[in-house]
């Protein structure tokens, strides 16, 4: 089976809030009790998890207090921001359940106290940038996973829903409309999956003594390309100011492990010494790509 799974956790993708994974299961003996995975495609998207979904429930309360003046002083104060936040990730989980909640602060600043109602179509209608933002992951990962099998067209059979976020019921809903005939498997408990994937994967890894992950292996994949800064030799002057080229060096998508070696000159004549530094992305040019470290 080929499963599709969704967090809006950070742990798969250094880089990204929402991830997608794409995951095939290539070997299954139930016999032996072994099943082994290998991961096809994953994407994501930095601007989308738990915390923007809550920062528009801020806005919209923010925008119903009726002086501007409050809004502001709301917005300058960390204490009543971090009141307010704490308050609408409460009401964000409430909307999951229920077509509406009540937000409710006591004296959040001095003199003013927060009492709305909202709803869940209010909410949903002022999500709808993050919303649209789902598919396009989706879409990159399938593509990705496309072109490791060579195969134009990925069947999925099974979507897991993983971490927070996946609760609430218009992200279940998009989700179903863009693969109306494959199964939606939410029997896991979302805020608990990545916390024991990594649990598994820790024992697999220092241990490997307990007989059900002895039989278990997965086939990773990096999901970020890997690679050094190189000189821009450009002539042209406005190329020349993006600064230093970007050299990859591990592909997205490969297979890890995974061991590669490049050889790299000195930029002068005697130079004795050199830093290597670490990014990860894909951009052209290192200052649009994550620093991971610098060695000397």
């Amino acid at each position: 089976k080929k499963q599709l799974k969704l967090n809006d956790d950070i742990n798969l993708l250094r880089e990204h809030k929402y991830a997608v994974t794409i995951v095939n299961c290539i070997g299954k003996d139930d016999s032996k009790n072994i099943t082994s995975f290998e991961v096809l495609g994953t994407a994501g998207d930095t601007n989308l998890g738990g915390e923007d979904f809550d920062n528009v429930l801020v806005n919209i309360v923010l925008n119903k207090i009726d002086s501007p003046e409050n809004a502001d002083k709301i917005r300058k104060d960390k204490k009543a921001m971090k009141r307010l936040k704490v308050a609408c990730e409460t009401t964000k989980k409430i909307l999951s359940l229920s077509d509406k909640a009540n937000i409710c602060i006591n004296e959040i600043i001095e003199g003013l106290d927060i009492i709305e109602i909202i709803n869940r179509d209010e909410f949903e209608h002022e999500c709808k940038p993050l919303f649209d933002k789902l598919i396009p992951s989706i879409e990159k990962a399938m593509k990705m996973a496309a072109e490791k099998k060579k195969d134009k067209k990925i069947q999925i059979d099974e979507i897991i829903l993983v971490g927070g976020s996946t609760r609430i019921p218009k992200v279940k809903e998009i989700i179903k409309d863009y693969f109306p005939e494959c199964k939606i498997n939410d029997s896991i408990n979302p805020d608990e999956a990545i916390a024991y994937g990594a649990t598994v994967a820790a024992e697999k890894i220092l241990h490997n003594k307990d007989d059900k992950i002895k039989n278990f292996s997965l086939l990773d994949i990096t999901p970020i390309s890997l690679g050094t800064d190189v000189k821009n030799n450009d002539l042209d002057p406005e190329i020349q100011k993006e600064g230093k080229l970007m050299d990859v060096i591990i592909r997205r998508g490969s297979k890890i492990p995974i061991t590669k070696y490049k050889v790299y000159s000195t930029t002068y004549n005697d130079q004795e010494e050199m830093s290597i530094d670490i990014y990860e992305g894909e951009r052209k040019y290192v200052k649009y790509n994550h620093l991971l470290t610098k060695t000397t």
